[in-house]
């Protein structure tokens, strides 16, 4: 597959994030996108006979598109969940879930906070079909640390890239942002789309996704 990079409004600049720093960060995005397509095209050129632990082109193409590959993911669940001054609360069923799971609002942020805090990489909320509850799971890379039979729903940048021209070491400021923009129609949109087994990104391009689950 050829790989396309997606607009999001939120490049334009939300609450608390500027239009320097979000586009400086979209272009981030447009370079994974890039690298995809390029290391896509010389896995199908490599000899995998030629497999080795230690070192074989295969395995190294292989590792570098799993970065790149999550880096996109990530990142479009990252500005496609961003809508100038949306904030609240969950509704629908992340909502009940979040209450379920967590506790209620305040213990999910709290708990979505710390993990931010703690993060190299990457926190994202998941529906994970293993319990059929919603966990917050943290990575130091785009593809540490994966939890399979999980969907990602909102995935949580915490690289410095994010926000440093925003905030500088300020990372606390810049999640209270990320929370005042966070637009929990499309996190809904996506948990249904998981609920269903569609892909979770569905839910940017398919308005309404959500109306469509049984």
């Amino acid at each position: 597959m050829t790989f396309i990079a997606k607009e999001f409004p939120s490049v334009q600049g939300v609450d608390g994030l500027s239009r320097r720093q979000q586009e400086e960060h979209y272009a981030l995005y447009t370079g994974y996108i890039t690298k995809c397509n390029e290391l896509t095209r010389k896995l199908r050129e490599v000899d995998v006979s030629k497999g080795n632990a230690t070192y074989a082109d295969a395995r190294e193409i292989k590792i570098e598109l799993a970065y790149a590959l999550d880096a996109v993911k990530s990142h479009e669940l990252y500005f496609g969940a961003l809508t100038q001054g949306a904030g609240g609360t969950p509704v629908g069923k992340t909502a009940e879930f979040i209450e379920r799971d967590f506790g209620g609002f305040g213990a999910f942020r709290a708990e979505m906070t710390g993990t931010v805090m703690s993060a190299r990489g990457w926190a994202w909320l998941a529906y994970d079909r293993y319990d059929e509850m919603l966990h917050i799971y943290i990575g130091d890379t785009h593809h540490t640390y994966p939890i399979w039979d999980a969907a990602p729903i909102f995935a949580f940048d915490a690289y410095e890239h994010a926000y440093f021209m925003d905030y500088g070491t300020a990372r606390a400021q810049f999640i209270d942002a990320v929370f005042r923009n966070l637009d929990w129609s499309v996190i809904e949109d996506t948990l249904q789309c998981a609920l269903r087994g569609d892909a979770v990104t569905k839910a940017r391009w398919e308005p309404g996704a959500s109306a469509q689950a049984a």
